[in-house]
């Protein structure tokens, strides 16, 4: 502790111990409420987690059920012979018996998710294209305009300070179309390493 000319603290001791028992206290409340909350976040979390859980072990279950015979074991064998005999014979087309093999609308199916999903790719890749050009002709539009007043300052037609607020205006508007052009080309970077 800090002492005075003589022996003496500047601060009394019990001064310093209720401030120590003041902060201790409020530490434990601070701490204590800390803990709840992650407690009630955890919580929170495994809430929203146990419907999806529940459904999925459900499925689960009738899943195992449904492919189950359903005769006691005695006559189990009768239900096995239900389930292999159309598969022998091949009068009637039985699920349990191929499910490997894909019909002819499976194949389109596929085939046609296959051109949906190229087309939405392409249609993606045109926008992004698109918007890059309207932002390289509106750069262009703009650098033309800043070569215009530039003439325009060789022949002395505008005065100075005319031109100045102009080229201010034109600067920070071009700065507002690189930072766009920037943004857009972040975000086409950011779909590429995300395909």
């Amino acid at each position: 502790p800090l002492y005075s000319d003589g022996d003496t603290p500047v601060f009394p001791e019990w001064l310093i111990v209720l401030l120590f028992c003041v902060y201790m206290l409020f530490a434990n409340i601070v701490l204590l409420n800390l803990l709840i909350a992650i407690f009630n976040y955890i919580f929170e979390q495994v809430q929203e987690n146990t419907d999806t859980f529940w459904k999925v072990q459900r499925f689960d279950l009738i899943k195992e059920y449904h492919y189950q015979p359903s005769l006691p074991p005695p006559f189990i064998i009768i239900s096995h012979l239900l389930y292999f005999v159309p598969c022998w014979t091949a009068k009637r087309h039985d699920p349990f018996c191929d499910t490997n093999m894909k019909t002819e609308e499976d194949v389109d199916l596929i085939r046609w998710e296959g051109i949906m999903q190229e087309n939405y790719l392409t249609n993606v890749k045109c926008q992004a294209r698109q918007s890059i050009e309207q932002t390289i002709k509106q750069s262009a539009k703009d650098i033309s305009k800043i070569k215009d007043l530039l003439e325009a300052e060789r022949d002395g037609n505008i005065s100075q300070e005319k031109r100045l607020s102009h080229l201010e205006k034109e600067f920070t508007e071009f700065q507002k179309q690189v930072a766009e052009t920037n943004e857009i080309l972040k975000k086409i970077l950011s779909n590429m390493e995300q395909k």
